[in-house]
């Protein structure tokens, strides 16, 4: 049996999407320990958005604008 397992979601300026994707990942069942977001220097509500869940698994993470990996 594995651990939990940890779902990241990019995102630069598409907070509208973050509710779906975030729910998505932590309807998975118990193997999501936690869904990161990353924020790649957004310039809508992102941060709004990502401090609106109220489950403890998720969580954001803000970059200043680094682009495409």
């Amino acid at each position: 049996m594995t651990g939990p397992v940890s779902v990241v979601i990019p995102s630069h300026n598409h907070a509208r999407f973050l509710p779906d994707a975030v729910h998505s990942a932590l309807a998975q069942g118990g193997c999501v320990g936690e869904v990161v977001a990353v924020d790649d220097g957004s310039r809508d509500d992102t941060a709004t958005v990502l401090g609106s869940f109220g489950d403890r698994r998720v969580r954001g993470l803000r970059l200043g604008g680094e682009g495409p990996s």
